[in-house]
């Protein structure tokens, strides 16, 4: 039986999965299955289960693709732990295929886009463009998938290249598409095996599913218990509600807007396809449904604007008290003030309420790379007494772990100059140093003695004949190393010895530096030599373990960045391996590779973490909060600007329920406005640093303020919006609406905050 549980409010949708769990269908040691989008979702529901039934044991939590297919493994016959042809293998079948297809008819501007600048990087990188697009063809397009292995579009060159990779996976092609077909069919027959299959099933808070996985689900639902805990904006039925601008298009297309159509509340009918698409697909399935909606009671901005949407009505409370700050809106000249204005803000709203905490706030923006350095500036370096306890959470490994860029920028090192700022940098690292025994002062005498020397790029005047450049040692690293190792062996003297003029820096046991720096330059030489051949995965991978043994030595709190890269490591053999991929291939590929599988962020390192959380604006992240603020809204910024392949059959012709990253981010923006219960603040970009010109938020932003203009007035509405000041040490600052979060910076300002705000203990 199929239970679809409705609500406004994540908190409610809990409560009914703690209600549901609270008995069990098999017995006190059968873990309860709960499917959910994202592995912070899974963090956030464990706490909530525990605060409420006192435990959270034996839960077993998957994503919904691990879910399906250890459904298809445990009924269907001979389905693999893992697909021939899953999103990780199919880069590798692509790059071994496309080479032998290029002669064949509809392949000409493949061959032609894959005879320039560095063939194999180019062939890579479009494989892994088509492996992308493929995996959306099976999720989104099973139809089309399996009538091109019947042998449909003969000529077609993204048809052949399928049929091909089928060919070439043989037996292991078994995939999605093919899976769902084949548990659909068996159930319809009734042939599934009830003893494996999970009593009960509970999916909570997934955003989009595809009609392939509703209909899995439909057929799932017939023979066990399913619930779906759906986060529904809204309580009315809102399948026909669509953006003014849309029915104003149909308008003009058709003569008619259609009497079916409405706009009911326009920031929904904007922000909401995605859901909107989803919850209209449920309807189609039979089942017993529950709604738990709760409007705000709060007299507040915030939450007029949430009853609007949830009741799908426009501006029912036209009016809001001077005092209502509910919702903020900030225009900052640069990203640093953004931050210098977030912080002092939020030292405001502890100052004002107590009970408020540090979990209580979280700050996403949609660019969380970029506003790294910021964050830890301002609140990583604030005084002793305004530290506010903060966690930054879905960084990519490069950022989060200075060794992982250290490793990929020693296989840069194959391409590069070996200018003297590159090779210092690498010996900033502590686990080089440490293989390398050097401290701080080595370090700082190092610098000195490669810029006294003259050193500039090149190890040698051979490296530099390499480069079609003439051959002199004149600034490389081996006229440098020469002038101070004869320095140290000769007397102090201003004269040439071979032609070389000794530098006399290096004394005493300074030696040791010295040749630890010539070792490390030694190595990276050898290392360049070795990179420069194509090689099998396997080889590759032995070449890069011994990497790391002869350049990094961490310590045990740099074990995390060092695991990582060997996990990289092993899953790119691995990968090739179920690809069947013999054949070698050069730096350029291994370094997109490893660049792509180290860079990806971890989606729940450092979430619910009991601090102030500051993460990425990602689909299927928006939990409750007290507090949200969201920052790095720019014009561009949200939603993000993306390219699609003018060969992609989706956009070409696009279905309900297809995948769209716009729709995505609009609706994680929509999320965003009714997750905040007490508090939303959004601020930008708003002014130019040099000539203080106004630049344009997001337009997800601008179409907020325009429905508060059309309710409020443009007076009330503009008191929402602060502009702040270029430099925060400036008067303006001080006065008017930022004054009540500012003003304990003027110079004899007598209330200094005193209480420490603690960590909770989780």
């Amino acid at each position: 039986m199929l239970f679809i549980h409705h609500s406004n409010r994540s908190e409610r949708l809990l409560d009914r999965l703690a209600e549901v769990i609270a008995t069990p269908v098999a017995g006190p040691l059968v873990a309860e299955r709960i499917v959910v989008p994202t592995q912070g979702m899974a963090r956030w529901i464990a706490f909530g289960i525990a605060q409420r039934h006192g435990v959270a044991a034996n839960l077993e939590f998957q994503l919904p693709a691990g879910f399906a297919w250890r459904l298809f493994h445990a009924q269907l016959p001979s389905v693999p732990e893992a697909s021939g042809l899953d999103r990780a293998t199919l880069p590798w079948r692509l790059f071994t295929l496309l080479p032998n297809l290029l002669e064949r008819p509809g392949f000409d501007a493949i061959a032609r886009y894959l005879q320039g600048v560095r063939p194999e990087r180019r062939r890579f990188q479009l494989s892994r463009q088509l492996a992308d697009l493929f995996d959306q063809y099976l999720v989104y397009r099973p139809d089309m998938i399996l009538a091109w292995e019947r042998g449909d579009e003969a000529g077609d060159w993204q048809a052949e290249l399928w049929r091909a990779v089928v060919a070439a996976a043989g037996p292991t092609a078994r995939h999605w598409a093919h899976l769902v077909e084949e548990f659909i069919a068996l159930a319809r027959a009734g042939r599934l095996e009830l003893g494996r299959l999970p009593r009960r099933v509970a999916l909570f808070g997934v955003p989009t599913l595809s009609p392939a996985y509703l209909a899995l689900l439909a057929q799932l639902a017939e023979q066990t218990e399913l619930h779906l805990f759906i986060h529904n904006p809204c309580r009315e039925y809102w399948g026909d509600v669509a953006d003014p601008r849309q029915i104003a298009r149909r308008r003009r297309r058709t003569g008619v807007a259609g009497d079916y159509l409405t706009s009911g509340n326009r920031l929904l009918a904007s922000w909401g396809r995605q859901g909107r698409d989803l919850i209209d697909a449920l309807l189609e399935i039979p089942a017993e449904e529950a709604e738990l909606f709760e409007a705000p009671e709060a007299p507040t901005l915030l939450a007029q604007l949430q009853r609007d949407i949830l009741d799908l009505t426009e501006h029912s409370h036209p009016t809001i008290a001077t005092t209502d700050d509910s919702l903020e809106f900030h225009r900052c000249h640069g990203p640093m003030r953004e931050v210098e204005v977030l912080h002092d803000r939020l030292w405001a709203l502890f100052d004002a309420d107590p009970s408020l905490a540090p979990h209580e706030v979280v700050v996403m923006t949609p660019d969380i790379e970029s506003y790294t350095p910021y964050l830890e500036a301002v609140f990583g370096a604030a005084p002793e007494g305004r530290r506010l306890p903060f966690a930054i959470a879905d960084l990519a490994g490069r950022s989060a772990h200075p060794l992982i860029q250290a490793f990929l920028d020693l296989l840069a090192l194959g391409e590069s100059r070996f200018t003297a700022p590159q090779v210092l940098a690498l010996l900033e690292i502590p686990a080089v140093r440490q293989r390398y025994r050097l401290d701080e002062n080595a370090l700082t005498a190092l610098r000195e003695w490669v810029r006294e020397a003259g050193v500039r790029w090149g190890t040698s005047a051979a490296a530099r004949a390499d480069l079609g450049l003439p051959a002199t040692d004149r600034h490389t690293w081996s006229f440098g190393l020469r002038r101070l190792f004869l320095g140290y062996a000769l007397p102090p003297q201003e004269q040439l010895f071979a032609g070389v003029l000794p530098l006399g820096r290096v004394e005493g046991q300074q030696a040791a530096d010295l040749g630890s720096l010539a070792a490390f330059l030694r190595g990276l030489e050898r290392l360049r030599s070795r990179l420069s051949r194509p090689r099998s995965a396997a080889e590759w991978a032995e070449l890069l373990h011994d990497l790391l043994e002869e350049f990094f030595l961490p310590s045990d709190a740099e074990e995390e960045p060092f695991a990582l890269i060997r996990e990289a490591i092993a899953s790119l053999v691995d990968e090739a391996e179920r690809a069947e991929l013999t054949a070698r291939f050069g730096l350029d590929v291994l370094r997109d590779d490893l660049s792509a599988r180290l860079t990806q962020p971890s989606p729940s390192h450092n979430l619910i973490t009991g601090r102030i959380t500051c993460c990425a604006m990602v689909p299927m992240r928006t939990l409750p909060f007290r507090v949200i603020c969201l920052i790095g809204l720019a014009e561009a910024a949200l939603p993000r600007r993306r390219s699609r392949a003018g060969f992609d059959r989706m956009a070409a012709a696009p279905r309900r329920l297809d995948r769209s990253h716009r729709d995505e981010e609009r609706y994680l923006f929509l999320e965003a406005l009714l997750a905040a219960r007490d508090r939303l603040y959004l601020s930008w970009v708003g002014r130019n640093q040099r000539d203080d010109s106004p630049l344009l938020p997001s337009v997800l932003v601008s179409e907020l303020l325009d429905y508060l203009r059309e309710g409020l007035g443009a007076e009330a509405c503009d008191r929402l919006i602060t502009t702040h000041p270029l430099q925060p040490f400036s008067p303006a600052a001080f006065t008017g609406p930022t004054a009540s979060y500012a003003a304990e910076w003027l110079p004899g300002a007598q209330a200094q905050r005193s209480a420490t705000i603690l960590e909770p203990p989780f």
